[in-house]
């Protein structure tokens, strides 16, 4: 195989953005195809000096060569970032802020056992008012309102309610009393 040796020289018009190439040998015949000036260039012969600024397109990178110290601080911004991209073992501690979760993702599931303190529980609608379930069926919990003299207890439906001490019972403190001469008067009339 014969070395040859290339020599570079501008084209002759402005509008041309080519080099055209003329090698030594007895023809002295122009290259024009950039693949053939390619091939006669020894592997490792073009260095970093050698490489104009911005000449290295995305399609000229071989897949998976940008690595992490390649990746200019900042660079990567949300829109470079796919669906479902970041999970949460890429999330800082303390990364996620209250105004970033949406309404209605935080359910029962995603809370710790104990986790809702009685000062995350609405406050009450009035004084003296009990949260239970007063019905006798499954649902949600609401208020007993309770004024003096009432006991919360199973009313006579067998649902919750307040139950108003009687003319013969009294209540002093927590003790219930119960007048007996009235009660067993009443009762015999």
């Amino acid at each position: 195989m014969a070395v040859v040796k290339v020599t570079a020289l501008p084209l002759v018009t402005p509008e041309e953005t080519d080099i055209a190439y003329v090698v030594d040998d007895p023809g002295g015949v122009p290259i024009s195809s950039k693949a053939t000036v390619t091939s006669l260039v020894p592997p490792g012969s073009i260095s970093t000096a050698k490489i104009a600024n911005s000449a290295v397109e995305t399609a000229k990178i071989a897949d998976l060569n940008v690595t992490e110290g390649k990746i200019a601080a900042g660079a990567v911004t949300n829109t470079k970032l796919g669906n479902g991209s970041v999970d949460s073992n890429k999330l800082a501690d303390d990364s996620v802020i209250t105004s970033k979760i949406l309404n209605l993702n935080v359910t029962t599931g995603k809370l710790a056992d104990q986790a809702v303190t009685y000062a995350k529980i609405q406050n009450s609608g009035a004084a003296n008012v009990v949260l239970c379930r007063s019905a006798g069926t499954a649902g949600a919990y609401g208020e007993v309102a309770l004024a003096a003299s009432q006991l919360l207890g199973r009313g006579d439906s067998g649902n919750i309610a307040a139950i108003t001490v009687g003319n013969n019972l009294s209540l002093v403190g927590t003790t219930l009393s119960a007048d007996w001469c009235r009660v067993l008067v009443g009762a015999w009339g």
